[in-house]
């Protein structure tokens, strides 16, 4: 219940989190001073020379890897001292020239290596006195559709760039901390509980994808690079993590229904798995090898989650059709995902392969993976409280089964387990057997309430004595067993003084009937056959306690 309670209160974390971050964000990023400068660009693609280009409304199409584009333009006079530049790069080298003087540079040695460059968003200082001089970017594309969508610069005052990327992406920024907080969050519960319950895996799962997501967004709106530039480790990072958050939700998705599924449904299940675990490996080892880089194998992976998100859909549908809604949270999430991944893949794919839709690529699918993470914390949730309802119940049916319904005691039935557990262990025992004396005349005189009382209080003070140290059971109408393991710690005859002890002060008490009973007590160094050859031992020792506790009351009477 601790365990559930905490997965719980982890979905309302994400959601108060997201809010702090995103309206902490807000409240401290001022729009910074800027200028944009999109028209008026010289383009030269090759060779190919285009005057007066909008860079707003420009698309180069059909970049292969060594293209070069050559944008050059005037620097306006903004009155901003001390300025900034914010300018886009796609996986390309970029040199950055202010009257033919290089004031930047970057990709240049993994261009002429043949490894990949990375991508993302550069803050470039302009030099003093820039107003008015020539500005020249030249991009050679790393990769086929390098280079990509041509972005306008931005110009603005030294230490601003940062805010202005941060309030650029506020959004994703705030949805990314919080599932990358999030997902570490549950990676630490699930360490620490799923020994205890192997449920917990699907928290895994869950954290996993979380924060693979959450970093992949993270990379993809550049906002890592305010802590760390180094492009290639952010391109990196954002793809390996795009490629590996949705195996997660496979994996989650399989603990679910790995049950309920068809021999055929599992065949699939494991094509899939197999096919995108390849798929993973050999974008890695490609990679390391310089061989094809990651960036370059999208399409791949884009075909095999869409496969995985149609696969696990069916059975969405499915349910429906069945009126099941057992895993609705679940697929609430992951319809929400399915609908923002398809938009990706088809914005993405038009951007990168039309020759004339133009467009930055701002992708909605963290905001679907956010709701999807949600969805998988409620509907764990609402599985573990299912699962701990069910054990209650079978708790109670055990009880029930396993217990003496008048006195709570253990029954024969459950006496003979711990006879058979005790059989499987080396070490001493004792068993004591117990024979409640006077029940019959107590049923005729007083009824059978008092008889029930009668065999209550003696149960009770059995408990009292034994209960921390044995099995205390009822076998039959008026027969009780008292089961001790390790005996060898344990004062017997200490025991069985406290319980005499018990039984007088009871008695003392003013009441119609005395409580007494006649004992028998076999140890293992009695009998060292087994346990049941004790018990029986005990029993017949008791039986003659008995006769000679009859004697003994015939004597008293004469």
């Amino acid at each position: 219940m601790k365990a559930l309670r905490l997965i719980i209160a982890m979905a309302f974390v994400m959601i108060t989190a997201y809010g702090f971050f995103y309206v902490g964000l807000i409240g401290n990023v001022k729009p910074p001073v800027q200028r944009e400068v999109a028209k008026n660009w010289t383009l030269d693609h090759n060779g190919d020379v285009l005057t007066d280009v909008n860079l707003g409304e420009y698309k180069a199409a059909n970049i292969l890897k060594g293209d070069v584009i050559t944008l050059t333009n005037s620097l306006p006079d903004c009155r901003i001292p001390y300025a900034s530049i914010v300018v886009n790069n796609y996986l390309a080298e970029m040199d950055i020239y202010v009257d033919d003087v290089l004031i930047y540079v970057t990709g240049k040695k993994d261009y002429e290596s043949g490894r990949l460059i990375g991508y993302g968003m550069h803050i470039v200082n302009l030099p003093a006195g820039y107003e008015g001089k020539e500005i020249k970017i030249v991009y050679k594309a790393g990769e086929n559709n390098g280079i990509g969508t041509l972005i306008p610069i931005v110009i603005m005052e030294r230490g601003e760039a940062g805010l202005y990327i941060i309030r650029k992406n506020l959004f994703p920024a705030a949805l990314a901390l919080t599932d990358m907080i999030v997902g570490i969050s549950m990676i630490g519960i699930s360490v620490v509980y799923v020994s205890e319950n192997r449920s917990f895996r699907q928290i895994l799962y869950i954290g996993l994808f979380s924060f693979f997501i959450g970093l992949w967004a993270f990379c993809d709106h550049d906002i890592v690079l305010l802590i760390n530039n180094d492009y290639n480790m952010k391109t990196v990072s954002e793809y390996a993590s795009l490629y590996l958050a949705p195996v997660f939700v496979l994996a989650y998705f399989w603990a679910k229904i790995k049950n309920r599924i068809s021999d055929f449904g599992r065949l699939v299940y494991r094509a899939i798995l197999g096919s995108d675990i390849f798929l993973i490996s050999l974008s890695f080892l490609l990679h390391i090898f310089n061989i094809v880089h990651l960036t370059q194998l999208l399409t791949l992976h884009h075909a095999i989650i869409l496969v995985m998100i149609v696969y696990m859909l069916v059975y969405f549908v499915i349910g429906i059709i069945k009126k099941d809604k057992k895993d609705l949270a679940f697929y609430i999430g992951m319809t929400a995902l399915a609908f923002c991944g398809v938009a990706d893949i088809i914005h993405f794919s038009v951007l990168t392969y039309s020759s004339t839709v133009k467009g930055d690529f701002n992708g909605i699918s963290y905001t679907g993976a956010g709701i999807l993470v949600i969805s998988m914390v409620m509907d764990f949730a609402e599985e573990m409280s299912q699962n701990v309802r069910q054990a209650g119940e079978i708790a109670v049916y055990e009880q029930m089964a396993n217990s003496d319904f008048l006195t709570g005691l253990a029954n024969r039935r459950q006496c003979e387990f711990v006879f058979d557990e005790i059989d499987t262990e080396d070490s001493d025992y004792a068993v004591i057997a117990f024979d409640l004396n006077n029940l019959k005349e107590v049923n005729d005189k007083y009824g059978h309430a008092a008889g029930d009382r009668l065999l209550k209080d003696f149960a009770n003070v059995l408990k009292g004595v034994f209960d921390s140290v044995a099995t205390v059971g009822r076998t039959g109408g008026d027969e009780f067993v008292v089961i001790i393991r390790n005996t060898d710690v344990l004062n017997l005859d200490k025991l069985l003084e406290v319980l005499d002890t018990r039984i007088d002060e009871i008695n003392r008490k003013k009441r119609e009937y005395k409580l007494s009973a006649a004992r028998g007590v076999c140890t293992r160094l009695d009998n060292k056959k087994n346990v049941r050859s004790a018990y029986r031992t005990a029993d017949q020792r008791m039986y003659e306690n008995k006769i000679r506790m009859k004697a003994d009351a015939k004597g008293k009477l004469s």
